[in-house]
């Protein structure tokens, strides 16, 4: 910008396609500009008639976008910042694979023919990768058709949605890169997420229009559902074990609704997230989602009861969780460039009826556990009785759970008391708190 007030502008694609959220710009010593890439975590150099002449990687914040379990038990996942595709095994070595640059590879899924599918957002393609990292690339189109998330279907393809409004359709890509595309009747529906139903069909949201639709596999049907109230942002989708489908909604605090294959809507549940980007079926049988801010995973059962889980790293930026053959949950963390590991754990506050002034022993809560080789030894209690008093639990149960948590204390006076009892995984390093109990103390 001159003095007198006159704008150039430079281009954000293109060249500067590898740099995400430019922040900071400075003059060196060298009379070039200097500018950071906050999410791409990278530098580079830019000349004072416009031209980028150097890009410096930095190691931290690759932006781990996605993951998911491929057929070689190894969990993969999307650097989207960084260009590349991974894998990291259950022991924690990790694996990776150099995308094209400017490709900024996005979702990710095992496709049916052994392979690892994923779109890229950056070039307008969905590729597929071999378990030994052989990468193809297959066109969308024009340039912007957004393909954002991808998904195997009942019928042995894969399956996206372009959702650039004027291109506007769910598409069908077959394991050899052929294409077939079919319109979305609700002009500009803004369709970025779709899943296998329990019904055989294909389901998908709607962001523009507010709906939810499904489309059959064969025919190529598609049918839209209206989605009740206003500004519900409907996002990210999975079938959830109880047969229903189970969608991300993109409020201003947060919500998960319960959704029918009838196209009703049974039910909702505020739960706070700023990213409505994945939720996934855990091996404990509830479902998880990451919630980006605040910093953790959260766990709500089929009967809307919601848990949180913290993540250890301080603004990790959780963004996608993956269910390893391991039954544990491995978080994609888009800040840290990291994988995250933790059990997929719940817990549930019990009702105890204790006597004030005589002691009591005895349950006060039961967690589930995933991971078929958790045994009690990997963790530690703390019960909170609710009168300012926190003391260490005893857990006992069999390898793989139900683990149960019981305490010992002596209530001063009658009255009722929240409970709240937390269970701390030692191997994983991460503390899971149940649903409050509750003591009516006589």
């Amino acid at each position: 910008m001159t003095t007198g007030g006159v704008v150039t502008e430079f281009t954000s694609t293109g060249e500067f396609s590898a740099f995400r959220i430019m922040t900071g710009i400075t003059a060196g010593p060298d009379g070039a500009l200097w500018f950071l890439g906050e999410l791409s975590s990278n530098i580079g150099r830019f000349t004072t008639n416009g031209q980028l002449t150097n890009t410096y990687a930095l190691n931290i914040g690759s932006g781990t976008a996605a993951d998911t379990l491929g057929p070689d038990n190894a969990v993969w996942f999307t650097g989207n910042y960084a260009d590349l595709v991974g894998k990291i095994d259950t022991s924690g070595v990790v694996t990776t694979f150099q995308t094209a640059l400017g490709s900024q590879p996005g979702g990710i899924i095992a496709g049916p023919d052994g392979n690892l599918w994923f779109v890229e957002l950056g070039t307008y393609k969905v590729a597929k990768i071999t378990t030994s990292g052989m990468i193809t690339e297959y066109s969308v189109g024009q340039r912007f058709p957004g393909p954002w998330t991808i998904t195997s279907g009942p019928d042995g393809n894969l399956w996206f949605a372009e959702y650039a409004a004027r291109y506007n359709n769910i598409v069908r890509i077959t394991p050899d890169g052929v294409m077939t595309t079919f319109p979305i009747p609700t002009p500009g529906a803004t369709v970025l997420y779709i899943t296998p139903g329990p019904d055989g069909n294909l389901w998908f949201t709607e962001l523009a229009a507010q709906q939810v639709g499904k489309i059959d596999p064969i025919s190529g049907q598609i049918t839209e559902y209206p989605f009740p109230g206003t500004n519900k942002g409907l996002a990210a989708l999975v079938t959830g074990p109880d047969g229903n489908l189970w969608i991300m909604e993109g409020t201003l605090f947060g919500g998960i609704a319960k959704f029918s294959t009838a196209g009703t809507l049974l039910a909702e549940y505020p739960v706070q997230f700023q990213t409505q980007l994945y939720i996934k079926v855990g091996s404990d049988g509830a479902l998880w989602f990451p919630q980006f801010y605040p910093n953790g995973v959260a766990r709500i059962t089929t009967s809307g009861v919601v848990s949180t889980v913290p993540l250890t790293t301080v603004n990790a930026l959780g963004n996608d969780v993956a269910i390893g053959a391991d039954g544990k949950l491995w978080v994609a963390q888009v800040n840290t460039g990291a994988i995250g590991r933790m059990s997929a754990i719940g817990g549930t506050g019990d009702t105890i009826n204790p006597t004030h002034g005589t002691p009591f022993s005895g349950a006060v809560a039961s967690f589930v556990d995933g991971t078929p080789t958790a045994t009690q030894a990997d963790f530690t209690a703390t019960v909170d009785w609710g009168d300012g008093t926190r003391n260490s639990g005893t857990i006992s149960g069999p390898t793989g759970g139900p683990f149960t948590v019981s305490g010992t204390h002596t209530y001063i006076a009658a009255g009722t008391y929240s409970l709240i009892v937390t269970l701390h995984d030692n191997v994983d390093n991460a503390t899971y708190q149940a649903s409050p109990g509750v003591a009516h103390v006589h």
